[in-house]
Parts: structure tokens; C-alpha cells; sequence
């Protein structure tokens, strides 16, 4: 969507579409990825780039732990929510590899803890 609307700056004449199909077409994706219907951590093991989405994945565990997201476990006091983790996969532009880690509350969802 920035892309898009950067471009569209850049050039209002320009086909979005071939945009989109360009960056899908790029050489960093691989035959397999690109025939997966979404990017899920379970289809992306079974690929041979997952070595790429692996280490994607400890960077980024790396710099929350560095930016001192991360504490001492806890026990999950009495009506706390927990937070588990989502991945989320992409594949930039220049055919970078990203893994970025969310929350799932952030998708309105709650989990309740059950020793």
C-alpha cells in the first residue's frame, strides 16, 4: 500500500499492477514460496528456505530481548490474559526475508491461562 503510493508520487501514470506483479516476480522468492497461498510458519518449514525465515525469526527474538521487552517468566497471576505470540512472513521488495513476532490481542483475541 506505501509502495503503491509512493510510486503513484513518483509517477501518476504508472500501472500499478505491473508494480505488484514485478515485485511478485521477483528472483529472491522462490518457485515454492511463491506458490504458497499465504506465508504460514507451518508451510515455510517444509520449504528449503527456511533456514532464511528461521534466522529472521531469532533477529527479531534478539532485539526485543536487547530493547528489554522480555522478563522473568511468571506465573500468571488470577484473571491475567495471556499473550501468545504470532509470526507473520513476508518478503520485502529487494527480497528480504521478514519475520516480524505479534501479539494476538492485537487481532482482538484473548487467551486465558489454565494451569
Amino acid at each position: 500500500m506505501v509502495l503503491a503510493a509512493i510510486h503513484s508520487l513518483l509517477d501518476p501514470d504508472a500501472d500499478l499492477d505491473e508494480l505488484r506483479v514485478s515485485a511478485l516476480q521477483s528472483e529472491a522468492i522462490s518457485p515454492k514460496e511463491c506458490a504458497l497461498p499465504r506465508f504460514s510458519r507451518r508451510a515455510l518449514k517444509r520449504l528449503p528456505t527456511w533456514d532464511l525465515w528461521h534466522k529472521n525469526e531469532l533477529e527479531q527474538l534478539d532485539q526485543m530481548k536487547a530493547l528489554g521487552m522480555f522478563g522473568s517468566p511468571i506465573k500468571l497471576p488470577e484473571g491475567g490474559i495471556l499473550m501468545r505470540f504470532r509470526w507473520q512472513y513476508r518478503i520485502k521488495v529487494n527480497g528480504k526475508r521478514r519475520s516480524a513476532c505479534v501479539v494476538m490481542v492485537l487481532q482482538g483475541q484473548r487467551q486465558k491461562y489454565t494451569p
